[in-house]
């Protein structure tokens, strides 16, 4: 992604009334379509936006609107609640970022968005917070939580550590958990 298109996904959204002049917004299906002519390609009627990888690995519907990228699940929250508040940011809780269904979309602030990260490409355990420690021939589960990491235990079995992360999941991070909490695959030492 170039710095101009940086720059312009971090551009304000436009206000809920703008938004609704010039889109229509199905919130059952999350998809825009174009209600009146800005100029250019738009065309009445027809789908607003197209697919944008983001460089995170996740792929975002985006929409063009006088020169400048708007995130479309942004477009959807400002669309039926007005505008977010600053410090804010808007989640998929089921993870999938071309989602934007209203139902599907939550408010965050930035340290509760991150806690609901997926697995790192890196990670070899096949969850998140469990790695195989060879010093101590045992797994380890950690949880981080604003900021600081928690450490929580060696254990003999990977069930019983990925059991003890889960468990913290719950505690510190509450409906913001990672969303591969509640399934990982089991894994061998010596990794």
């Amino acid at each position: 992604m170039t710095q101009l298109h940086r720059i312009q996904l971090r551009s304000p959204e436009p206000c809920q009334e703008y938004l609704q002049k010039i889109l229509d917004y199905d919130s059952s299906t999350g998809v825009f379509r174009w209600k009146t002519r800005l100029g250019g390609r738009t065309k009445v009627g027809t789908l607003a936006g197209c697919r944008f990888p983001h460089g995170d690995g996740f792929d975002y519907w985006v929409i063009g609107i006088h020169g400048r990228l708007h995130s479309a699940h942004r477009l959807a929250w400002v669309f039926v609640n007005g505008e977010i508040p600053l410090g804010h940011q808007i989640d998929h809780r089921n993870g999938d970022t071309r989602d934007n269904q209203i139902e599907n979309l939550r408010l965050a602030s930035v340290s509760r968005q991150r806690c609901n990260h997926g697995r790192h490409p890196r990670n070899t355990s096949g969850r998140v917070g469990v790695l195989w420690k060879k010093d101590h021939n045992k797994w380890k589960a950690f949880i981080s939580f604003k900021g600081c990491q928690i450490h929580l235990g060696y254990y003999d079995s990977f069930e019983a550590a990925a059991q003890s992360r889960a468990n913290a999941e719950d505690f510190y991070y509450g409906e913001f958990r990672p969303r591969n909490a509640a399934s990982y695959q089991t894994a061998t030492p010596g990794i």
